[in-house]
């Protein structure tokens, strides 16, 4: 499994083709360039984000290190999510992420919409968003 680290100040490829793997997009929030946001697999940022796409981590460095630890240990694991969805149709709209609720769970999560038409991606953002307004009780 390959794991791209992308800084959310780059710019996006030129040619729009999205980049395999599980992408990690890393930096602040805040001017950062909302092709990233909304195409990598995950977002980390040390800065308190109120976007649903990030997670706030104590020290980003230390999170890829982790994160990177654990897709060599368990490839197949950090693989199968995205790949299932998309052998079904690779050019569906789809969505795995990770949010954090408010209870400040991490909650990791694959959707794909079939036929949903121009508005499955839109479909599928709100419920992301809506993972993030869950909570659990403690």
């Amino acid at each position: 499994m390959t794991l791209r680290i992308i800084d959310l100040t780059e710019p996006p490829p030129a040619d729009d083709v999205a980049l395999p793997g599980v992408v990690v997009a890393v930096g602040p929030v805040a001017g950062a360039s909302e092709y990233w946001l909304a195409h990598a697999t995950f977002t980390l940022t040390q800065d308190g984000a109120d976007d649903w796409r990030a997670i706030t981590v104590d020290s980003v460095p230390d999170s890829l290190v982790e994160i990177s630890e654990r897709c060599r240990r368990w490839p197949q694991a950090s693989a199968v999510c995205d790949e299932v969805l998309r052998s079904f149709d690779p050019d569906g709209p789809t969505l795995a992420g990770v949010v954090t609720d408010v209870s400040g769970r991490v909650l990791t999560f694959t959707v794909m919409s079939n036929n949903a038409g121009p508005t499955g991606r839109t479909a599928i953002d709100a419920l992301a968003a809506t993972l993030r307004s869950c909570g659990c009780g403690s």
